[in-house]
Parts: structure tokens; C-alpha cells; sequence
């Protein structure tokens, strides 16, 4: 005779005691997956992290609620992905009870470019991450990331390769005219980086062209899937153009973001991460800054480097 267990499904474990009554900042289900509509956007798909609070008196979340609050979100279409993520962190709660949330949404959309020289149409990829809190007290955070990939040049190197060059034009018998004229006009070799870019903008609402504008500003010159001969001559010598160290790299975004990103509040949140891939070293070197804009439109008009 097959043993009763309709007790047993009724039970909610989740929602009995624990054996140690503390409190827990996060519990919740991470590499969520599914497929979002963002305005505009092919869909995305998207891995989601999701969690929220748990009291002393709940032993346990209960984890499908995540999946199913997270599946009414993306059932939608949203305007950009911070705006996804609140939304989801918000439902989160409520589906859980919980006072407090945290959202993760990332996915790469890839958005069309045109190679400098051919003129062939490419697609570029752009990781995007979307990100929100909602604290015990209300209040809510929502901002976006994006992940982009290009290319550096390093200043060092070409001027090392400069001085040699002028060395060895004076041995040939140039005067220091001549090849000061010979300098301006040969591209000067260095060692080239491959560089990852990664901006956060603490507000949900900004378009994600405006993103990806400011970043671009990290960056020698773009890097594409697709480049042709007169593309690959475009590209480098474009990077060997515009040499610079990760530090000019961080800079750069920062002075970006104080004209692109202008319209929003003075305490919006800014923070860049660059990684330069190196090629001549076994490791690699980076940097980052976190500031807000209204520290960066000070600095700017006291003349100051950010």
C-alpha cells in the first residue's frame, strides 16, 4: 500500500524556524537564464543573479519564487537593462516577503559598425550588465555596465623607437631638420595592447549609445572581427596616432562622461576599470576610478586631472 504523502508536500519547510535565529544579508539563485526585450534591441539573451534578505525567523527562501517573479519581468519589454533589473529586484521581494534585494542582469548585444577603410558593415559586441539594490530603508539603486574590448598603443615604447630613429637618421648624415621633417611624417612603431574597458553609470536611464560613446574614449583605436588590408593599415595607424597608457585611458572616460553624461544629477555614480593585455610583459596593468559627477565637473573647472 503506497505510503500517504500529501502532509509531507503541504509542509513549508522554507518558512519554519531555523536552528540559529540570525538574519542573512543575501540568499539567492545565481545563472539564472531567460530572454529580454530591451526598446529597440534585437532580444537579449541574459544570466541573471538574484537575492534577497532573510529574516531570523525564515529558515529558507523559497527559490522557485525566483524564477517565476523573474520570468514576469522578462515577460516585458524594458527601456534599458538597469530598468530590467530593478524591476526584477523588486518583484523578488515581494515574491519572497524579503525587506531587501539584489539584481544582476548581463547579456551582449552586438551593434553594427562600419570597417574605417572597406566600409564593410560589422557587428561590434557589447557586454552589458544591469544592476540594482533595494536596501531594508526603500531605497533603490539602479545603474548599467558595459564591457567593451579595443585597442592601445603604448606612448613609452614609441618614443624610445623615435629617439633611436632620430639617432640613427643624424648617423646617416641628415641635419636636425631633415629629420625632424622625416619624423612627422613616418609612423612611428610601438607595442600595441589589446584593452578592456569597463564603465558603470549609477542611473537606469541612460541610453546605451551614450555608454558606449564615453567608453570608446578609453581606447587607441577600435578593434573589429572583420578588417581587410587597407582596414588593418587604417586601425594601426590610427592607434599609433593616439598612444596611451591605461592611466590617459581612465582619464579620457572620465573627461567624456562630464560632457556626454552632463544632464544627470551631480551625485551620479562613475566608476571605469581598464585592463590592458599586455604584449611585451608576462602580466598585465590596469586601473580605476570611482567618483561621482559633480566631483568630476569640480576637478574640471579647477583644471585639475580627474
Amino acid at each position: 500500500m503506497a505510503a500517504d504523502t500529501s502532509t509531507d508536500l503541504r509542509r513549508d519547510l522554507q518558512c519554519e524556524l531555523p536552528d540559529h535565529r540570525l538574519p542573512l544579508d543575501e540568499v539567492g539563485s545565481e545563472g539564472l537564464r531567460g530572454r529580454l526585450q530591451l526598446a529597440g534591441l534585437d532580444p537579449l539573451a541574459v544570466e541573471v543573479d538574484i537575492s534577497c534578505s532573510l529574516g531570523p525567523d525564515q529558515r529558507g527562501v523559497h527559490v522557485s519564487r525566483f524564477a517565476e517573479s523573474l520570468a514576469a519581468v522578462l515577460a516585458g519589454e524594458h527601456t534599458t537593462i538597469a530598468r530590467a533589473a530593478r524591476a526584477a529586484c523588486s518583484a523578488a521581494i515581494d515574491a519572497q516577503g524579503a525587506t531587501a534585494g539584489r539584481v544582476r542582469i548581463s547579456g551582449t548585444v552586438h551593434l553594427p559598425a562600419t570597417t574605417p577603410a572597406s566600409g564593410r558593415q560589422v557587428d561590434v559586441p557589447v557586454q552589458l550588465t544591469g544592476h540594482a539594490t533595494i536596501g531594508d530603508d526603500g531605497a533603490s539603486t539602479a545603474g548599467t555596465t558595459v564591457h567593451m574590448m579595443g585597442m592601445t598603443a603604448c606612448p613609452c615604447a614609441q618614443h624610445l623607437v623615435e629617439t633611436e630613429a632620430a639617432a640613427r637618421l643624424e648617423r646617416s648624415g641628415l641635419d636636425a631638420a631633415q629629420v625632424a621633417t622625416v619624423l612627422d611624417a613616418v609612423p612611428m612603431a610601438t607595442h600595441n595592447q589589446r584593452a578592456a574597458c569597463d564603465l558603470t553609470v549609477d542611473d537606469p536611464d541612460v541610453p546605451l549609445h551614450l555608454l558606449v560613446e564615453v567608453a570608446e574614449h578609453a581606447f587607441s583605436a577600435p578593434i573589429l572581427d572583420l578588417l581587410k588590408r587597407d582596414d588593418e593599415l587604417a586601425v594601426v595607424l590610427a592607434a599609433h596616432a593616439a598612444p596611451r597608457f591605461v592611466e590617459d585611458s581612465i582619464r579620457a572616460v572620465l573627461q567624456a562622461a562630464t560632457g556626454l553624461l552632463g544632464h544627470l544629477p551631480p551625485d551620479t555614480g562613475i566608476r571605469v576599470h581598464q585592463r590592458n593585455f599586455e604584449s611585451i610583459h608576462t602580466h598585465d596593468v590596469s586601473a580605476r576610478h570611482a567618483t561621482t559627477l559633480g566631483a568630476l565637473r569640480t576637478q574640471d573647472r579647477a583644471g585639475e586631472a580627474p
